[in-house]
């Protein structure tokens, strides 16, 4: 007897996996971000029970992702080594930019025997869903785009009083301490 559905279970954590990283994204002035990345490693574990048995689009699905595992993780830590090395995001560090380097290289070598076993038409099923998927984003893209043009930038607002200068330090002052 199962006590969880298996496609509960990964549809669950696809929704985890968009929540973590959701939660992540707000920032450090947000508390809930500190809950992101424990939910998005949630979210990628959850469907990895091993007495689940899924059927067969999900199954596929998770034996791709596990089967890509070793050089997604090393493209994603090479990728977030460059941000972190750059000097848009802080100092610019040589060393984390190299490595990082380092590691998308080998992600790519870890990516040619998976890639070299697909054949013709997985590729062009591979090719289908990405175009399906920008022509599915275009619309978000689009309604962006239109609100944002759409919304004038209001002039310089009035100074603060007094009483609000007060409020506003105050309020720093609980947040990130000092006088």
């Amino acid at each position: 007897m199962q006590i969880l559905d298996p496609l509960w279970v990964f549809w669950t954590s696809i929704i985890l996996i968009f929540m973590g990283v959701s939660m992540h994204r707000m920032g450090p002035s947000f508390k809930r971000a500190n809950f992101g990345f424990p939910i998005l490693g949630l979210g990628l574990l959850f469907p990895l029970i091993p007495s689940l048995e899924f059927p067969a689009p999900e199954s596929e699905i998770i034996d791709s992702l596990v089967s890509s595992f070793p050089w997604l993780f090393c493209a994603s830590v090479g990728t977030m080594m460059i941000l972190r090395g750059s000097p848009n995001y802080g100092d610019s560090n040589s060393l984390a930019i190299t490595f990082g380097w380092i590691s998308i290289g080998a992600s790519c070598i870890l990516a040619i025997p998976i890639l070299s076993e697909l054949d013709s038409s997985q590729a062009i099923e591979g090719i289908s869903a990405i175009f399906g998927f920008a022509v599915g984003i275009l619309p978000f893209i689009a309604g962006i785009l239109l609100s944002e043009r759409g919304s004038s930038i209001d002039g310089e607002s009035a100074p603060l009083s007094e009483e609000e200068e007060k409020l506003v330090q105050t309020i720093l002052v609980r947040r990130i301490g000092g006088e």
